[in-house]
């Protein structure tokens, strides 16, 4: 529930009718720890051992010293609510989180983490960034605590990434891949061949990628570019997997304006590449 600048949490009902009516809204945050929290869709979580877990990220009004309207810090601070009676009450978790540069000097813009439980019991959580790739931090006490966040190794613009777990065992993310497209970082690049408002200085949300991992994020095969239009904005992606395919619902072009729902067979996924699997990044 967005509220004001100050004033935006998220709230849960809970269903047992298939959605046909809802439980009166439970406040995961109280009104005394109110500000501007992120929490994108498809991000709620059930881990194995039934705690469900909300990864947000804290963004805040800086007083002024002078009694000023203050300073926006859109740079954000990472933050995990966990509930263990089936979302009827909440708290947060031990820990909260600056994230900042390898140097320790300059601190990283962090927005939209996301969280996955690993086969070996910990929690793996992604965060988008403004450092051209996600970064990624550990908790091994179910989102109590968390490693320093680092560089992973999907490259990106300013975007959320979605990963998620197959019925098979192996992982998948879908995101913005610019790792083979070097050119999207390049302002001049941008500014030349797209005056939209969709051109953000750090590179386009385009093609939307998606790739299989089996060693738990630390490699990436099978990777396709699902769609790859130049002009695209194609982001916030929630995924499910239904009858031997992924359901993609996302947004498409022109910003946030459209949405789209994509079916990927597994068995396109998996298969051998052919050539006109890849959408052609640069044909007209």
């Amino acid at each position: 529930v967005k509220n004001s600048r100050n004033d935006c949490r998220p709230v849960v009902r809970i269903s047992s009718d298939e959605a046909a009516t809802w439980s009166a809204p439970v406040k995961c945050i109280p009104d005394g720890e109110r500000d501007y929290y992120v929490l994108n869709n498809a991000r709620a979580v059930q881990l194995s051992c039934g705690r469900v877990v909300l990864p947000v990220c804290r963004h805040s009004w800086i007083a002024s010293a002078n009694g000023g309207k203050g300073s926006w810090d859109g740079k954000g601070v990472i933050r995990t609510l966990v509930s263990d009676d089936n979302c009827a009450t909440w708290r947060f978790g031990k820990h909260s989180f600056k994230t900042m540069s390898p140097c320790g000097n300059n601190r990283v813009t962090t927005r939209e983490p996301g969280v996955i439980e690993l086969k070996d019991g910990r929690i793996m959580m992604w965060i988008r960034t403004m450092e051209n790739m996600q970064y990624v931090s550990y908790s091994s006490d179910r989102c109590e605590t968390w490693t320093k966040a680092v560089a992973w190794n999907l490259l990106s613009p300013d975007s959320p990434a979605t990963v998620k777990r197959l019925s098979n065992g192996d992982m998948v993310a879908i995101w913005n891949d610019h790792g083979a497209h070097p050119e999207y970082k390049d302002p001049a690049f941008v500014a030349k061949r797209y005056l939209r408002s969709l051109c953000w200085s750090n590179g386009q949300r385009t093609p939307l990628t998606i790739a299989v991992s089996k060693d738990e994020g630390r490699t990436w095969i099978h990777r396709r570019d699902l769609e790859g239009n130049p002009e695209g904005w194609l982001c916030y992606i929630a995924c499910l997997e239904v009858d031997g395919a992924l359901l993609l619902g996302y947004c498409a072009e022109d910003n946030l304006s459209y949405s789209r729902v994509t079916r990927v067979p597994l068995s396109w996924l998996y298969g051998p590449p052919r050539e006109d699997d890849l959408v052609g990044f640069f044909r007209d």
